[in-house]
């Protein structure tokens, strides 16, 4: 009688820990395009904001992108990327 609720718990598990692998595959393709895209964006603003400074870091949060310059160009950073928060 414990067969049949052993194998359909074995059976759910082994769904959800296919889900969570699914899941967890879609996030680092996801995390690996925004690093891409995100150093692209980095790299063309470069070319022509030379005095703004960027750091762009990976970890368990995800991905993010400082964004630093001079005080005197505080409002052009602010423009393009809003105000620090």
């Amino acid at each position: 009688m414990c067969g049949p609720v052993q194998d359909r718990l074995r059976s759910l598990v082994a769904d959800k820990l296919s889900d969570a692998q699914t899941q967890i595959a879609e996030l680092i393709t996801l995390t690996a395009e925004l690093q891409r895209t995100a150093t692209a964006l980095v790299a063309a603003e470069q070319d022509c904001c030379q005095f703004l400074r960027f750091a762009i870091t990976v970890d368990v949060r995800g991905v993010a992108l400082e964004v630093t310059a001079p005080d005197d160009a505080r409002p052009i950073v602010e423009s393009l990327f809003g105000a620090a928060s």
